[in-house]
């Protein structure tokens, strides 16, 4: 059974609290998934698709640098591995060779578009916007 130990918050010399980052010590070494819908975790780089290995097919979400594709336009993904990153802008995944708006049931596509699941992004836990 856990318990949750008071924390004490010592003050600087100005008088003020300062701010504590708290980690569950069993979960450190938890992977922290950001969501490529709601682009959280990310900051300046982009919540994307990184492909690792191409044969057999494998990778993640994670962060990486944002590309310069909007959506509709061309995109190519890199190297697998450090570079297995899409050209695309955020919140957007190279699908088929272009750029579609990333989707889920909380974040739906415009009337126009359905939100499919794609196998080769995202392992079909987000879809992207198609007609």
């Amino acid at each position: 059974m856990k318990w949750l130990l008071p924390l004490l918050v010592a003050c600087g010399g100005n008088g003020r609290m300062t701010d504590i980052d708290v980690h569950d010590a069993n979960n450190i070494d938890a992977p922290v998934h950001c969501n490529p819908v709601t682009q959280t975790i990310c900051r300046e780089q982009k919540c994307a698709w990184l492909v690792d290995q191409v044969n057999p097919f494998i990778g993640h979400t994670g962060c990486a640098p944002v590309g310069t594709a909007q959506v509709g336009e061309p995109c190519s993904f890199g190297a697998a591995g450090p570079e297995g990153f899409s050209t695309c802008v955020k919140g957007a995944e190279c699908v088929g060779g272009r750029c579609a708006q990333i989707c889920d049931d909380q974040h739906p596509c415009d009337p126009f578009h359905m939100c499919g699941p794609r196998t080769e992004v995202f392992d079909g836990a987000y879809g992207v916007c198609g007609a």
